[in-house]
């Protein structure tokens, strides 16, 4: 099977843009038969959009991108990624497995040397704390993606990395805190305990882990609106 095209955000293929513009000519009836946590939009000259909403840490969820992609048959699939985080879905869930459980010295000097001490450090505490969801709910996260990504190639779609780079946004996030509240965020990171079930996962589409932020940052309003809602967002609606 030939490699997909994948298309980082703020990047323009003119291939893509002739496609869209024949497709729009043409009036493809709106697929209804699909889960629940699809939304259908329309964008202005015609074009089609079907969003999923999913957890990165669900089975069913990962079952709604196949069923979606299967009925819908798109031309472009949309990922929440960026290119730093392409090998996601291209490597199996148990490497993912494997990467998230293992934060042992080569990751850390890896993550430093990337993204220097104090952004290096806090991805550290951001593994941490997916390690910790990884080994309590016994699933590798971004399953949604890699179904997507695979069911996608069989298919010919086209791949579109729709989110704002990791690094802009927590590079962002972390510097919109104190140092006071940057070492005090770090450290609720790094000794959370709370406890979460697949059943808490699946009660709600959206991000675990930046559900967990959230709440264990609740005294910091602007990690929300960087994490999770305005930034984020605007980011997301004009790269699909």
């Amino acid at each position: 099977m030939s490699e997909p095209e994948i298309i980082s955000s703020g990047a323009c293929n003119s291939n893509e843009e002739s496609d869209n513009g024949s497709k729009s000519d043409v009036l493809v009836p709106r697929i209804t038969d699909l889960p629940s946590t699809v939304t259908y939009l329309e964008g202005p000259s015609g074009s089609q959009v079907y969003v999923v909403g999913t957890a990165h840490f669900s089975e069913e969820s990962n079952q709604d991108v196949i069923k979606t992609i299967e009925q819908v048959k798109p031309h472009i699939v949309c990922l929440e990624l960026c290119k730093n985080r392409l090998h996601v879905i291209k490597c199996t869930d148990e490497e993912i497995l494997e990467e998230v459980q293992s934060i042992g010295i080569n990751k850390i000097k890896e993550l430093v040397s990337r993204s220097g001490v104090f952004l290096g450090l806090f991805q550290v505490a951001f593994f941490h704390l997916s390690a910790g969801l990884t080994k309590q709910l016994g699933m590798a996260p971004g399953g949604e993606f890699r179904a997507a990504y695979r069911k996608g190639r069989e298919l010919g779609c086209v791949f579109r990395l729709s989110d704002r780079s990791i690094h802009i946004t927590l590079q962002r996030a972390i510097y919109s805190l104190s140092l006071f509240k940057q070492l005090a965020l770090a450290v609720m990171l790094v000794f959370n305990n709370e406890k979460v079930t697949k059943e808490d996962v699946e009660s709600f589409k959206g991000d675990i882990l930046q559900k967990l932020i959230e709440e264990i940052s609740g005294k910091y309003p602007n990690l929300s609106r960087i994490f999770c809602r305005r930034e984020r967002s605007v980011s997301l609606q004009e790269n699909i």
